[in-house]
This record gives structure tokens, C-alpha cells and sequence, in this order.
């Protein structure tokens, strides 16, 4: 019955959940409630690690290669 009424949203939840095979299980899985993540405040330790990342984001330069075969942070070719 469930399945008759919510025509919808079957096509949404397999898309969402494509091992699931039966409409119970697609039902399931719409029943039970999405997990909450819990935020924390960021400590001293993660304001300072932010820091050096913007600091070295503004620093480092960034080089454009015209070929491929490297990734984009290994730019020892062109060193001379």
C-alpha cells in the first residue's frame, strides 16, 4: 500500500539506494530517520591549522602544464 500511494518517490529512493531490491526495503530505508551529524566547536589546534593552509595557499605558486602524465602538485620537471 505503501508503494501504491508514494509512486513518486520510488523512483527517488532507488536512485538513492540501489542495492535496496524489494519495495520493503525501499520502505524501510524511507521510515528510518537520516542520521544527524553532530557539529563541534573548532578547537585552538584547528583555527591554527587553518591558518597555515591559507598561509601556504597564498604562497605556493601554482604552474599550468600544457601536458598530461603528472599530477597536478609534482612540477619537478620544471625545475632547470
Amino acid at each position: 500500500m505503501w508503494g501504491a500511494e508514494n509512486k513518486h518517490l520510488i523512483g527517488d529512493l532507488m536512485g538513492k539506494y540501489p542495492r535496496v531490491r524489494t519495495l520493503r526495503g525501499l520502505h524501510a530505508k524511507w521510515k528510518q530517520p537520516e542520521p544527524v551529524q553532530e557539529l563541534r566547536a573548532a578547537t585552538l589546534n584547528d583555527l591554527r591549522k587553518v591558518e597555515r593552509l591559507r598561509a601556504l595557499r597564498d604562497v605556493l605558486p601554482i604552474f599550468e602544464c600544457d601536458h598530461k602524465g603528472h599530477r597536478m602538485t609534482d612540477h619537478r620537471h620544471l625545475e632547470t
